[in-house]
């Protein structure tokens, strides 16, 4: 459609459809709103493991991680914050499946037998969804509903308005169904509904046994990597981590800013008129402001 039409952001292609410019100016609000708000709390997160691993204070880490992104989001454009991305992923994929491997096989787990049977010692509330549905604020947990929720929130960001920029811009649609189907559906739901549980439950037994206390979940990983994982992996891991959060927080950095300058900037306030260099450097600027 990007093709057919010249779409370039999701205004372009909600504006025609609806045949209304408000429609375009919405889209750039969500888009804004949401670059903002996201992009902080996982560079907040980025600084935070940064704190548990190497021991940098939380604010010089938030600078230096924000300084990362920003520096090859604007440098290399979206094209090298998706390659960027692809690197990321793996590096994701497979600090996920490390750490779960060695808290599994770990000596005070006792390996996958010990982790079964200290499961068949847990309450039974840790071993079941708490139920259907449950309605008021702070009371619901992760019910049947919340869960699917979160599987088509999860599912639907494919439509948020980086993600539709992102999709105008590839060479071919083909790869969309083997993305949607086989990474998005196999990859990570083996590294979610395995590896992430073994962080997760190995956790719990050792907060129930003592051998590690936990004030937040948010505390659960950097404790679990600082605790099990030997210097080498204990790097790698840390990379992966720290990717995992880059990975989601630059595209939104990078589209976010294109949004605004194509659908602001070039549309409105040039009237349709500069040239591709001077659309870079004014989206360089927005990304620099961002």
């Amino acid at each position: 459609m990007g093709k057919r039409y010249g779409f370039i952001t999701p205004g372009d292609m909600f504006a025609y459809y609806y045949n209304n410019e408000l429609v375009r100016w919405l889209t750039v609000l969500a888009a804004l709103l949401y670059s903002i708000f996201y992009s902080g709390i996982q560079l907040i997160a980025a600084s935070k493991l940064f704190y548990w691993v190497a021991g940098v204070p939380p604010t010089i880490g938030l600078i230096f991680m924000a300084f990362i992104v920003w520096f090859y989001v604007v440098t290399g454009g979206l094209k090298a914050s998706t390659w960027v991305g692809v690197l990321q992923f793996i590096l994701l994929v497979t600090g996920i499946m490390l750490l779960g491997f060695y808290v599994v096989t770990s000596d005070v787990i006792g390996g996958w037998s010990g982790m079964s049977t200290s499961l068949q010692d847990l309450d039974a509330k840790y071993m079941k969804v708490p139920g259907l549905i449950h309605f008021g604020l702070g009371i619901g947990g992760w019910t049947a509903v919340m869960i699917l929720t979160y599987m088509f929130a999860l599912m639907g960001i494919q439509s948020s308005p980086a993600f539709i920029l992102w999709n105008f811009g590839i060479a071919s649609p083909k790869p969309l169904a083997w993305q949607q189907v086989f990474m998005s559906t196999f990859v990570v739901g083996v590294c979610l509904f395995f590896f992430s549980a073994f962080q997760g439950m190995g956790a719990k037994i050792l907060e129930l046994t003592g051998e590690m206390v936990i004030a937040n979940n948010g505390d659960v990983v950097p404790k679990l990597m600082t605790k099990f994982l030997p210097g080498p992996i204990l790097g790698l891991v840390f990379l992966g981590a720290i990717a995992a959060i880059h990975s989601t927080a630059a595209p939104y950095i990078g589209t976010g800013g294109t949004i605004i300058q194509r659908d602001v900037w070039w549309r409105y306030v040039r009237g349709q008129k500069g040239s591709h260099n001077e659309q870079i450097w004014t989206n360089r600027v927005i990304w620099r402001h961002f």
